[in-house]
């Protein structure tokens, strides 16, 4: 019997070690975070912003009721958290919660809601809008009637420009501050109140190109009562004004110029003029123009001719006439001009007198005998270093040039047959008259003839008005001039007439 019950023993005690021996034990969770902590405010759900180090979970909101709120929370898997998420809180204070692990590790969390109380107010402007362009800060121009935002600029590079602004109190915005925006397009800001209330404002940049004027319009000067509106050639950049024997050396300007443009020596400054002062214009796109502003300037202007355009025989003299052009000055000199060569004038005569503020000179010259044919030579003044040209061309022709020797008498009177020898001689002559009119006499219309060989003339002395007892004025000399029959003009003779 004791046999058989230790047999039991030991068969009881032989299972009860192979199942220990068989079983693992797995230890309990150790996991006791909030993962998610989430409040029902003012009809949103709001996710708290949880922080492990300090063991917070922060809420900021803005005039929400805080009494009566029920969590939505996550919490690691097997743990425990107390209060419960179904328990109702008042979160105006922090709120305690303690989560526990399966094994028993506990982790304390405060949830701290951060509430501001704002007034709701239906304030939703936008009180200043500025932008740094090329450089300088810029004030927008706010249309609060129209919702609008105004710059006029020139030439700006409107990519990528960050604002600065101001708007109502309590009020936010969209896009926010800081944000770059491309303002080639129009840009729109909208603002809420704190009660919600929208406004929306358009960003408008009006970027005309720079302006790429630069030249001077109006040019005048004056001493004291004296004024002189100056002249400007734009082809040149010359700009002149008459003011005689006057002084120039204190003379004030007044200068317009294109809108956006500068201009150096200033307007307005007092200048000396007594030789020229350059004058430099900038564009808004930063071009330059320089013009040479010179009192007294000379211009060659008209010349006598009995044809226009002017036609003369080599030899021929005539009268040009112009402004401050002095032949008698020390480096002065007038010459044909063909683009190409100079053929100086031979200087008879020059006479000048005033004209308000100008002075006006007179110069008589003759061709000289070798100048090339050629229709279109200009005449040039060169003096002080400065060269002008003529508008007008004169046609010089060599060949067959008319040459009068000699006149058969020593005097005449009306009705008289006057004879010339020469060489070349025409039937075409002109003779000026003491009542300033000039006659011409040719076949049709005068007792007038040549010879074949072109040596002698003959003409009839039939108008009255050529000879001074005509006028009762006592006997005087009198150019003849020798022409063809374009009314190019040739050399000329001289004979008394009475």
């Amino acid at each position: 019997m004791k046999k058989t019950i230790m047999y039991c023993w030991a068969f009881i005690f032989f299972l009860g070690c192979s199942k220990d021996e068989g079983v693992v034990e797995v230890p309990l969770s150790s996991e006791n975070y909030i993962l998610n902590f989430e409040l029902p405010i003012n009809g949103e759900l709001i996710q708290g912003d949880i922080i492990d180090a300090s063991k917070k979970i922060m809420f900021n909101t803005q005039n929400a009721e805080l009494a009566n709120l029920t969590p939505h929370i996550t919490i690691s898997s097997k743990s425990k958290i107390s209060p419960s998420e179904s328990s109702v809180q008042d979160f105006s204070s922090p709120i305690f919660y303690t989560v526990t692990a399966e094994n028993g590790e506990e982790r304390n969390y405060e949830v701290i809601v951060n509430d501001e109380t704002v007034i709701l107010t239906d304030e939703n402007k936008l009180l200043s809008f500025k932008l740094n362009i090329n450089g300088e800060e810029i004030i927008g121009l706010i249309d609060e009637e129209e919702k609008t935002v105004t710059f006029n600029v020139a030439g700006a590079d409107l990519n990528n420009l960050t604002p600065t602004f101001e708007i109502s109190e309590h009020a936010t915005v969209n896009p926010g501050p800081g944000e770059a925006q491309n303002f080639n397009e129009i840009v729109s800001y909208t603002i809420l109140a704190s009660n919600g209330s929208p406004a929306v404002y358009r960003v408008i940049i009006n970027n005309r190109p720079l302006s790429t004027k630069n030249n001077i319009t109006f040019f005048s000067v004056r001493n004291g009562d004296t004024v002189s509106e100056a002249k400007i050639d734009e082809q040149s950049g010359i700009i002149w004004f008459d003011f005689g024997d006057l002084d120039r050396s204190h003379l004030t300007t007044e200068i317009t110029i294109p809108e956006y443009a500068t201009i150096s020596p200033e307007i307005g400054d007092i200048q000396d003029f007594s030789n020229p002062v350059t004058y430099e214009v900038t564009a808004e796109n930063g071009e330059k123009k320089e013009y040479r502003v010179i009192a007294n300037f000379p211009r060659v202007e008209r010349i006598g001719a009995f044809s226009n355009p002017a036609k003369f025989f080599v030899g021929a003299t005539f009268n040009i006439q112009g402004a401050f052009m002095d032949a008698d000055a020390p480096d002065a000199q007038i010459y044909l001009y063909d683009g190409s060569n100079k053929f100086p004038i031979e200087i008879l005569e020059t006479t000048n007198y005033e004209n308000g503020l100008m002075r006006v000179f007179n110069v008589r010259g003759s061709i000289p005998e070798l100048t090339p044919t050629n229709e279109n030579y200009k005449v040039v003044y060169e003096a002080n270093g400065i060269e002008v040209v003529s508008e007008f061309t004169v046609d010089i022709k060599q060949e067959n040039a008319p040459l009068p020797l000699s006149v058969d008498k020593n005097q005449y009177g009306y009705n008289d047959e006057l004879v010339m020898l020469g060489e070349n001689l025409t039937t075409y002559i002109a003779i000026p008259a003491p009542n300033g009119s000039t006659y011409l006499m040719d076949p049709r219309g005068s007792q007038i003839q040549v010879n074949e060989e072109k040596t002698e003339l003959r003409v009839v002395l039939d108008i009255r008005q050529l000879f001074p007892s005509y006028y009762l004025d006592p006997e005087r000399e009198t150019t003849i001039y020798i022409l063809d029959a374009e009314r190019r003009t040739g050399r000329t003779i001289k004979a008394n007439f009475y």
